[in-house]
């Protein structure tokens, strides 16, 4: 009777014990995802423009043909006696030296001037043969049109000046001289209005800031796209070197990588209002993103965690860990985690995820009970609440980034050399150094923006 009593006694206790544990059913974090957005930080692009001389004398040598300036009036310009012809005799000529522009021009020159003998005027026929030289200054104002300030510069008489009159023929070199001082302004008119003419800055600006907004393609698996969004250009001064003219745009911009199919853009076709500046800086920031699936992060968690056993109370309690799983919820993710042993059922944490600059990697800051399951546990199990399980969590819960930093960075790098993203623009650059920005929880996963920092040019070397 004695030891049946023992085994009653100890059944009751071992029933009394199980009946003692406890299942966990705490209300699940909801989940959900914060809409929040990534801005990248503006890049400042530098864009040579590279215009070859010989491609503005072929230019303007091709329009600018025969008959370039006539004078009808013999009572214009203060009653000057003067009736004039100028016609381009041979190629005009421009060069560039440090910031101002030398044109030779060849004219032949056809005049009817009125000289007055004993009181009476008599009209006078002569041809001229002269190279005038102008200098010319060029700047670009704020609507995108050229502000041309021509001045003469000399000249050269290609054939003496010889007046006809009646039958005579007079050799006055002073009377070409007369006409040429009279009509010099209107000649360096006629060579700003083809200068602004010639030399169409506005026209490729525009097509720059179109092609830049169209999406480009750097990577085809996975598939990748380098999204630049101009916001506005700035200018130097032209500049004469080599046989070209130069200047350099600056083009502030968004630009940023996105993955999976090309991203619809709708192409603003107005071009923004251009600023002078003296230097066209290039500093480059672009964002590349690297991503951490919550399928991902769930098998790594299960791969650290999955079959650990926490002991509690030195021994007094223990709890196993059977499955966890990764979610978003609002700006944090949840973490529920099945557990066995001296208590039984589901916890859930959250934790705010941080990019780890130095080891270029994501991890779990702040790993905590949701409320309602700290709630549950202060009544059913708050020997639990001693830190144990979200230390080591925390710990387990770090995802490396450095491969896909590192391929990213790699085939922005490639798309960057020498890329001809149209005829007559070439697209070049180099990435440096890497910085974080930001972390976003997003719908499939955990979602890290890093800036690639360095220089970009876009140089223009078609006209």
């Amino acid at each position: 009777m004695k030891h049946h009593l023992y085994f009653l006694l100890a059944l009751a206790a071992g029933i009394g014990l199980y009946g003692c544990k406890k299942n966990l059913a705490p209300t699940a974090p909801n989940n959900e995802f914060t809409k929040k957005t990534y801005k990248p930080s503006p890049s400042e692009l530098n864009v040579p423009v590279v215009i070859p001389i010989k491609a503005v004398n072929d230019k303007i040598n091709k329009e600018l043909k025969g008959l370039i300036y006539e004078d009808s009036s013999l009572t214009n310009n203060g009653n000057d006696n003067l009736l004039l012809k100028v016609w381009k005799q041979g190629d005009i000529k421009v060069d560039v030296k440090y910031d101002y522009f030398d044109y030779s021009v060849p004219l032949k020159i056809w005049a009817k001037y009125g000289v007055s003998i004993l009181g009476y005027t008599q009209f006078g026929e002569t041809d001229l043969g002269i190279k005038l030289r102008f200098k010319t200054k060029l700047r670009m104002d704020s609507t995108w049109k050229i502000v041309s300030h021509t001045e003469p510069h000399g000249y050269e008489w290609i054939s003496s000046p010889i007046l006809k009159i009646g039958m005579m023929e007079i050799p006055i070199k002073f009377i070409g001289d007369l006409i040429l001082e009279s009509q010099k302004k209107d000649l360096a008119k006629m060579i700003d209005q083809q200068a602004s003419e010639s030399i169409n800055i506005k026209g490729f600006a525009k097509d720059i800031f179109k092609t830049l907004q169209n999406p480009i393609e750097i990577s085809t698996d996975p598939k990748v796209w380098l999204k630049i969004s101009p916001k506005s250009f700035s200018m130097t001064p032209f500049y004469g070197q080599t046989g070209n003219i130069k200047s350099a745009l600056g083009l502030v911009a968004a630009t940023e990588t996105v993955f999976g199919l090309k991203p619809a853009v709708k192409v603003d076709t107005i071009l923004p209002n251009l600023h002078l500046t003296n230097v066209a800086k290039n500093n480059f920031f672009i964002a590349i993103t690297a991503d951490v699936p919550y399928e991902y992060a769930t098998e790594m968690a299960r791969k650290m965690q999955k079959g650990l056993i926490y002991e509690f109370k030195e021994g007094k309690y223990k709890v196993k860990i059977e499955d966890m799983m990764i979610y978003a919820s609002g700006d944090k993710v949840a973490v529920k985690t099945d557990i066995s042993g001296s208590i039984k059922g589901t916890i859930y944490l959250t934790g705010v995820p941080i990019y780890d600059e130095l080891n270029q990697s994501i991890f779990i800051k702040n790993v905590d009970f949701d409320i309602d399951t700290r709630n549950k546990l202060l009544k059913t199990a708050n020997w639990m609440m001693n830190g144990a399980i979200e230390k080591k969590l925390e710990k387990s819960l770090v995802f490396p980034l450095k491969d896909q930093l590192d391929e990213s960075k790699k085939l922005i790098q490639k798309t960057l050399q020498n890329n001809r993203i149209q005829p007559g623009v070439l697209l070049m650059g180099k990435l440096t150094t890497l910085e974080p920005k930001d972390v976003l929880i997003t719908k499939d996963g955990i979602r890290a923006f890093v800036e690639a920092k360095g220089n970009l040019e876009i140089k223009v070397d078609g006209f």
